[in-house]
This record gives structure tokens, C-alpha cells and sequence, in this order.
């Protein structure tokens, strides 16, 4: 799938979403994010997706929206019409049941960073270049930024980071909490998250999925929380894929102690 600067392909159940708008640093226009907002309805709609990249093309992540393109959006209406289509699209994508990566190679802006903030987890390359400037354009987040960074970093930081605009490198973005993996040169943070949703790919699907909604779910009421933790631990543990890894583990225990067996 290709359209609109969004591109869309799947190998292995892991699924790769790139923006790919090079004369913008892949900003989002109107018709990218239409496009995008349509990718993320079509992954949660596939049963067989086991994780999820999300990525930018030609060395750049996002860099917010391409304002060129939504200058002449001006009204109260076309701002609250621009917040609701991302937001929408963004907490879709952050709960789908699978694992869902941000790759972050070169610049991620504005709203560019809120799109990685929806994301479960993220990995920041040598070139990455995170910085919220909403403040620069004397607005706010629109997209859910705010509370997903408070959730990341806390009050104090995100404060900081919204006030300042500040610009942080992958290493200063794992430092405060942005950022989970750092991918060292000459490795990108594509090609790290990929390997990386390769072996989630390979995972239980029901236990990836059961623990998502767990972490998912800390902020409930203790008793709505253990009633979740509950169900989803007797699924997985009477699901197939439990019995065959027990079966294997007993197994392989059983070879390790039988006679003549090397440890």
C-alpha cells in the first residue's frame, strides 16, 4: 500500500507504516493524514498482525504537520477537525492488541512526536532529533502529546519539555524517559525495532496481547484490575500455547537428567 506519503507493508506479521514525504521531511498534509488515519483503521481491522513499526523515509521521522500545507486552516472549527482526526487515529493505534514500535531515525517534531508517543515503545538512532516546538508556533499539543509524555517522564519534565521546545538527541531522550532503545551507529532505529518486532512476532500471540491489556489497565481500580489479571491469566494458562511450552520445558528437563546426558 502506498498513498499519500503513507506507506504500508507486512512480512511476517510485522507491519511497517513510513511516512514518505521527503520535500516536507515527511510532515503531515491533509491528504497524509487522511492516509494515515486510514492505515491505522486497516491494521487494526488484520488478525494476522503480530507487531506494528511505525517510521519516517529519506532520514527523517515526522516533522509535525507540513504547515504549507494547513496555513489556511485558521478557524476554532478546523483546529478542533485537526485534533479530533489525529487523536482518533492515535489512540487506535495505541491500543491495538499487538506491540506497536516508533523508529525514530532523524528528526522528530511537534506532532511528529506525539505520533511516537502513541506508540508502546521507542527507538531513537544516532541521527534522531526529538523535540516538541509547539510552543515555537505559540500553540499547543493536539494529538494526546501531553498526558502520553506526563505518563513517560512526569509533570516536572514534560513541563519542561513543552515550555522550552527543547531539542534532545537519542541518548538525552532515553535519559528523561522518552525513548526506550538507543540503536548505535552503524545500526538505525529501524532496522533495530524490526529485529525487535521480529522476536515479539515469534511470542505467544494471545500472552503478547494479554500483557499489553494488563499494562494497559494499571490505572483501574484495584479490584477491576485484578478481576482483568484474572481472566487473562486462566486463558493463557489453558491455552494451547501454554501446554506446549510446558511440554517442552518438562521435556528438555527430562533429556538434561537422563543418563549419559551432557549438561
Amino acid at each position: 500500500m502506498n498513498r499519500d506519503g503513507v506507506e504500508l507493508s507486512v512480512d511476517g506479521g510485522v507491519a511497517c507504516v513510513t511516512i514518505r514525504r521527503p520535500e516536507a521531511r515527511n510532515a503531515l498534509s491533509r491528504a497524509t493524514i487522511e492516509a494515515f488515519v486510514d492505515t491505522v483503521h486497516t491494521l487494526a481491522a488484520r488478525p494476522d498482525l503480530r507487531a506494528v513499526v511505525v517510521t519516517g523515509g529519506d532520514g527523517a521521522f515526522i516533522a509535525g504537520g507540513d504547515l504549507n500545507d494547513l496555513h489556511g486552516l485558521e478557524t476554532h472549527s478546523d483546529g478542533a477537525a485537526l485534533s479530533d482526526a489525529m487523536q482518533a487515529a492515535l489512540s487506535t493505534l495505541s491500543r491495538l492488541t499487538v506491540p506497536v514500535a516508533a523508529a525514530i531515525d532523524g528528526p522528530a517534531i511537534g506532532g511528529g512526536v506525539e505520533v511516537a508517543l502513541a506508540c508502546d515503545v521507542r527507538f531513537a538512532g544516532p541521527t534522531a532529533r526529538i523535540a516538541l516546538r509547539q510552543i515555537d508556533l505559540g500553540v499547543t499539543t493536539g494529538w494526546g502529546g501531553a498526558r502520553r509524555l506526563l505518563a513517560l517522564v512526569g509533570r516536572g519534565r514534560t513541563l519542561d519539555l513543552l515550555w522550552t521546545g527543547a531539542t534532545l538527541d537519542a541518548v538525552s531522550a532515553a535519559e528523561v524517559g522518552l525513548v526506550e532503545y538507543v540503536a548505535r551507529a552503524p545500526e538505525t532505529a529501524l532496522t533495530a525495532a524490526m529485529r525487535w518486532a521480529s522476536m515479539i512476532a515469534e511470542r505467544s500471540p494471545l500472552a503478547v496481547s494479554s500483557i499489553k491489556a494488563l499494562v494497559s489497565s494499571l490505572d483501574a481500580p484495584q479490584a477491576d484490575y485484578e478481576a482483568l489479571e484474572r481472566a487473562v491469566f486462566a486463558k493463557t494458562w489453558a491455552s494451547d500455547e501454554h501446554a506446549a511450552a510446558v511440554r517442552a520445558f518438562v521435556e528438555a528437563r527430562a533429556r538434561r537428567r537422563s543418563p549419559g546426558a551432557v549438561e
